[in-house]
């Protein structure tokens, strides 16, 4: 056999090859297209693994569930990238921001990761602690964004808690969901000063905690905290920011009644169309 009648016999094979592969990629395609789709949201796979393992998973909407409450909790607040779009106008009027809400009072986590909805006695700042932990010198304070907060747990089932209960290390979260490191920055500046702590521990989250900060140092309050004296003295101004939190209460309420509204129509059209 010459080299050139060898050379044709593999130019032959390599041309088949390349037909075969087209082929079957078409025919994966056409299989893979036409085959039912399931779209499966995180929720639905909550579900059915805690059906699975005979655990108990709240279905309902976390609307339904505080509407359930008949007035029993205050609606949580939070100064993070969602509120500070969502409240923009009111938050330019108020004289001082809070950075978490309600104070003293229940409010209701709004995720069920484990299949219930955590009610939360906030502390007198805000935050998500037990307020005893204020009677005692405090060792260790908490920053960061929702896993320093330790969403959707209670305050015996996040990191301050673990340290409390479990080392007797007694700790104050200070944990903010949906935020980044200038708002853990000012938090601290804001109250650290008064406890000051043994130990400081910020919870950095490379996921998201550089891509957040691109758009928190675009904020007009929270550029104001890169000034070395700037404080708003939320801890001294205690009452202003009781007043500011009962204005954005009465702005969540609003918020909530619309989506509820919007919902029962969406179900109500639905019904219509049966």
């Amino acid at each position: 056999m010459t080299i050139k009648s060898l050379s044709k016999k593999l130019l032959i094979s390599f041309i088949y090859l390349i037909i075969i592969i087209y082929v079957l990629e078409v025919l994966l395609a056409f299989y893979f297209f036409n085959k039912p789709k399931k779209i499966q949201t995180l929720k639905d796979f909550r579900i059915e693994y805690a059906k699975k393992n005979n655990v108990f998973f709240d279905e309902r909407d976390f609307l339904d569930v505080f509407k359930d409450y008949d007035n029993k909790i205050k609606p949580e607040f939070r100064f993070n990238l969602i509120s500070q779009d969502l409240y923009r106008e009111i938050l330019k009027d108020l004289e001082i921001i809070p950075f978490k809400g309600p104070i003293l009072n229940k409010s209701l986590l709004f995720l069920n990761e484990d299949g219930k909805f955590n009610v939360v006695l906030n502390d007198r700042f805000g935050f998500k602690n037990d307020d005893r932990a204020y009677d005692q010198k405090i060792d260790t304070m908490i920053f960061g964004d929702s896993f320093a907060e330790g969403l959707p747990q209670d305050t015996n089932n996040d990191t301050a808690g673990y340290l409390r209960n479990d080392y007797k290390i007694n700790s104050l979260n200070y944990g903010i969901a949906g935020t980044s490191l200038l708002t853990y920055y000012a938090v601290f500046k804001e109250y650290a000063k008064y406890f000051k702590p043994k130990n400081i521990f910020l919870f950095y989250y490379e996921g998201n905690d550089l891509m957040d900060l691109d758009r928190e140092k675009n904020n007009y309050h929270l550029k104001k905290y890169l000034k070395d004296n700037y404080s708003q003295n939320l801890f001294d101004n205690y009452d202003k920011v009781i007043e500011s939190l009962n204005i954005l209460e009465k702005k969540t309420l609003k918020i909530y009644n619309k989506e509820k509204n919007k919902k029962y129509l969406v179900k109500k059209k639905k019904i219509d169309l049966i």
